[in-house]
């Protein structure tokens, strides 16, 4: 069973390393002194952890008690990419309706990226602007751009669960 020691950033936990652990169905959240926090089916890990975010704001690794109360703990390295795998591959066991949601939702990021990045080039270079008008057809490309950036990102998770579904599909061979 996988095991994983994750750092609170709370002063109430005094630091002291949880138990995150793994088995064949579910997954646990342990506090120091053994307190079960948070139980959940892999089918419910990806709304049960949040991983730090740069579109959200999110610094730190957050993982959802059963009381409903996100406890986070330090973003270590070695503990996200853990984390992020298990993701992957409770995301793969799900079949092809995760990856299909993110399909449309890439899609979608694309499409506004583009028109948001074409709409404020287009007023940037044919309308002759100053002052706020300006700025906003600036911010407006800015949004395109990390629009773009998100779709990227949704179609890179995508190709790595695909490659989980992958390597399950050959395992079972």
């Amino acid at each position: 069973m996988p095991q994983l020691r994750l750092i609170p950033v709370d002063a109430r936990h005094k630091r002291v390393p949880w138990l995150f652990s793994i088995d064949e169905v579910s997954a646990r959240l342990s506090s120091a002194d053994g307190q079960a926090v948070a139980f959940f089916l892999h089918e419910m890990a990806d709304h049960r952890i949040i991983l730090p975010s740069f579109w959200e704001s999110i610094e730190h690794l957050g993982i959802v008690a059963d009381t409903g109360e996100p406890i986070w703990f330090l973003p270590e390295k070695e503990s996200l990419a853990k984390i992020r795998a298990y993701l992957h591959w409770t995301l793969g066991i799900q079949g092809d309706e995760p990856t299909r949601k993110l399909r449309r939702k890439a899609k979608s990021s694309f499409f506004w990226g583009i028109s948001c990045l074409l709409l404020g080039l287009l007023v940037l270079v044919f309308g002759n602007l100053e002052g706020i008008i300006h700025h906003l057809a600036l911010a407006v490309c800015v949004f395109g751009v990390l629009e773009l950036a998100r779709s990227a990102m949704r179609l890179k998770k995508i190709k790595e669960i695909r490659q989980v579904q992958t390597f399950i599909a050959n395992d079972q061979e």
